[in-house]
C-alpha cells in the first residue's frame, strides 16, 4: 500500500481474495465452536464469522483493516428486544391505573407512579451506568440491564403471594434500574459494532425501542383488563390482574434471555477508526467539565430537552388536552398510537438518510423547526373535534419531534468524541427526564386550572410550541464538529460472498445477512 493512500491495492485485493476463499472452503462443520474460533485466531467472547456470511472488509489511513459482521444486526435486534420490553414495563399499568386500584384498594396514585420511578431512577442510575460502562465495557453492562429487568418483572409477581400492591414497587425500582443500563448503551453499541454509515440507523433502533414499548404497553393492559373489573369480587378482580402480570413476564423473559445467552463484548476487528480507539479510564469531574466547555454541546442539550421534554410530557397530558373538546378514551388511544408510531416511522426514515448524507446540524434543524410550525396547527385542529383531522396533527407532530432522539444520541456522540458515550449522552439524558416529567405537570395543572376549560388545552398548547421554539434557535447556533467521522474519509469497502468472490457494496442492513 502506498503510504498515505486510501485504497487497497490490486496486489492486497488480491491476497484478501485468496484469504477469504480459503476460508470459505474449510469445512467449519467438523470443528467446535472453540476450535473454529482458534482456527480464526478469534477468542470466544467475540463474534466469529461463519462459512457463506458476507462481511465487510476496508481499510484506513494507516492500513487497518476493518471488518463489519453480520452478527452486528443480531445483537441489535436482541438489545432492541430487551429495550422494547423495558418500554412496555414502564408504562404497563398506566392504561389500567382505575381498575387496579380499585381491586387493591389502594391509591390510584400508587399505581400512577410506577411510570414515574422509570424517569426518577435515571438519575442516580446514570452516574452508576457511566461508571460501569466504561469500567467494565458493553457486554457486562447490557447484562446487567438484562438480568434486572427479568429479575424485576418477575419480584412484581411476587403480588400473588402476598396480595398487596407495594411489592410491586420493589420490582419496578429494580426493573427502573435495568433500564438506565440499555439507554446509556446505545451510543456505545452502535460505535463498537458498526460502521460510519450505520451508526444512525443502529442508535435509532435502540433510541425508539422505549417508544415502541410503551405502544406495546399502552394496548395490552387494556385487551386483558376492563373498567368492569373493578366491580368484580375482589379475588376474582386480583386473580385477573395476577395473570396479566404472568403475561406481562412471559413476553420479559423471551425479551431479554436472548440478549443474556448472545450478548459480547466486541467484534473480533473494529468496524472503524473510532472503535478502534483504546479507551482511556474515565475521570469524570474532567469529562464534565470537557462537556461543560463544549459550547455546541451544551445547545444541543438545551435542543434535545425542548423538543424531548415535549414528546414526554405531550404523552402524558394528551387526556387533560383533549378532554374538554369531548374526545374520548378510543379518542385518545389512536392519538396516542399515531403520534408514536409516526415518530418511530420518521426517526427511521431520517436515519437512514442521516447515514447516507452526515447533516446532522441540518437535520436537528429541520425537525426542531418543523416541530414549531405542527404544534402552531393544533390551534386549529384540535377545537375542530375532528378525530381524524387532529389524529393527522399528531402524526406529523411526532414525525418531526421524536426523530430529536437517535438524531442527538449521534450527533452528541459526534461532537465529544473521544468523550465516552455514556458520558455524553448521560448528561444530555439526565436534564431531559426532569425537565420532561416537569413540563407535563406544569401543562397537566395548565389544563384543569383554566376558568375556560376549552383554553385550558390551547395555554398547554402554547407551552409546548415555547420549548420547541427555544429547541430550534438553540440549533441554529451550534457548529458541526463531528469529531467521530473524521477518519471516516477511507477506502471503498469491499464484501465477499461464500464463494470468496469480491463484491462492490454499500454497507447496510439489507446486505448485513
Amino acid at each position: 500500500m502506498k503510504s498515505g493512500s486510501q485504497r487497497l491495492s490490486n496486489s492486497e485485493i488480491d491476497d484478501d481474495h485468496n484469504l477469504r476463499v480459503a476460508l470459505n472452503k474449510t469445512d467449519a462443520s467438523s470443528f467446535t465452536q472453540s476450535q473454529f474460533h482458534n482456527s480464526l485466531g478469534l477468542s470466544n467472547d467475540s463474534a466469529a464469522p461463519r462459512s457463506g456470511q458476507k462481511q465487510t472488509i476496508s481499510t484506513g489511513a494507516n492500513g487497518q483493516k476493518y471488518i463489519l459482521y453480520p452478527f452486528r444486526w443480531v445483537l441489535q435486534i436482541f438489545i432492541t428486544m430487551s429495550m422494547i420490553v423495558s418500554g412496555f414495563l414502564m408504562v404497563g399499568f398506566s392504561p389500567i391505573a382505575n381498575t387496579v386500584a380499585a381491586i387493591y384498594g389502594c391509591s390510584e396514585v400508587l399505581v400512577s407512579v410506577q411510570t414515574l420511578i422509570f424517569l426518577v431512577m435515571f438519575i442516580p442510575g446514570n452516574f452508576i451506568v457511566i461508571a460501569v460502562l466504561n469500567r467494565f465495557g458493553l457486554r457486562v453492562t447490557l447484562t446487567m440491564g438484562a438480568a434486572c429487568t427479568l429479575a424485576g418483572a418477575w419480584i412484581r409477581q411476587s403480588i400473588s403471594a402476598s396480595g398487596e400492591f407495594g411489592l410491586v414497587t420493589i420490582g419496578t425500582l429494580v426493573c427502573a434500574f435495568g433500564q438506565v443500563f440499555f439507554i446509556n448503551s446505545s451510543s456505545k453499541m452502535a460505535t463498537t459494532w458498526f460502521g460510519d454509515k450505520e451508526r444512525t440507523l443502529s442508535t435509532a433502533l435502540g433510541g425508539l425501542a422505549m417508544p415502541i414499548g410503551c405502544v406495546v404497553g399502552f394496548i395490552i393492559p387494556a385487551l386483558m383488563i376492563s373498567d368492569s373489573d373493578a366491580l368484580l369480587p375482589k379475588e376474582d378482580g386480583k386473580m385477573k390482574f395476577r395473570q396479566y402480570l404472568f403475561v406481562q413476564n412471559i413476553i420479559t423473559t423471551v425479551g431479554t434471555v436472548p440478549l443474556l445467552i448472545f450478548v459480547r463484548e466486541k467484534p473480533p476487528t473494529p468496524p472503524s477508526a473510532s472503535a478502534s480507539r483504546k479507551e482511556e479510564p474515565l475521570k469524570f469531574g474532567k469529562e464534565l467539565k470537557v462537556l461543560l466547555s463544549n459550547k455546541s454541546y451544551l445547545l444541543l442539550c438545551v435542543s434535545f430537552t425542548s423538543l424531548y421534554g415535549v414528546y414526554t410530557s405531550l404523552g402524558a397530558v394528551v387526556a387533560a388536552v383533549t378532554k374538554p373538546y369531548g374526545y374520548t378514551g378510543v379518542d385518545n388511544a389512536i392519538f396516542g398510537a399515531t403520534f408514536i408510531f409516526c415518530g418511530v416511522a420518521g426517526s427511521f426514515v431520517l436515519g437512514v438518510i442521516l447515514d447516507k448524507t452526515q447533516k446532522f446540524k441540518l437535520m436537528i434543524n429541520a425537525t426542531s423547526i418543523c416541530a414549531c410550525g405542527f404544534i402552531s396547527l393544533t390551534y386549529w385542529t384540535l377545537p375542530s373535534k375532528n378525530v381524524a383531522l387532529f389524529a393527522v396533527n399528531l402524526a406529523f407532530i411526532g414525525f418531526s419531534v421524536i426523530p430529536i432522539i437517535p438524531i442527538s444520541y449521534s450527533f452528541a456522540v459526534e461532537l465529544t468524541f473521544p468523550t465516552p458515550e455514556a458520558m455524553s449522552n448521560g448528561m444530555m439524558i439526565l436534564p431531559s427526564q426532569i425537565y420532561g416529567a416537569s413540563l407535563g405537570v406544569v401543562a397537566g395543572i395548565v389544563c384543569q386550572a383554566a376558568s375556560d376549560p376549552k383554553m385550558g388545552p390551547l395555554y398547554a398548547t402554547t407551552l409546548f410550541l415555547a420549548s420547541c421554539t427555544i429547541g430550534a434557535i438553540c440549533s441554529l447556533f451550534i457548529k458541526e464538529e463531528l469529531r467521530r467521522l473524521k477518519p471516516k474519509d477511507g477506502p471503498k469497502e469491499l464484501s465477499y460472498d461464500a464463494s470468496g468472490q469480491l463484491i462492490d457494496t454499500e454497507s447496510s442492513l439489507a446486505n448485513a445477512f
